[in-house]
């Protein structure tokens, strides 16, 4: 199982891929995630992100948990 928790710092959209891509993670914590729908519109060359749980008040600023690889 790999776990990945990174504080996107507003900029997860410019990195995104490479998380998802390149480390494949079967969960990943990031902070400081914008919500899905602002974050799809966000990522370069169009693309979505499925987010398992996202919380926050600021729709550009929150907590995201994403799961993958049946989990």
């Amino acid at each position: 199982m790999r776990l990945v928790v990174w504080n996107a710092g507003m900029a997860v959209h410019r990195k995104l891929k490479f998380v998802l891509n390149e480390m494949h993670p079967d969960f990943s914590v990031l902070s400081e995630c914008a919500r899905e729908d602002v974050l799809t519109k966000q990522i370069p060359g169009g693309g979505s992100w499925n987010c398992t749980k996202w919380v926050g008040s600021n729709k550009h600023k929150g907590l995201a948990v994403q799961t993958s690889g049946g989990y």
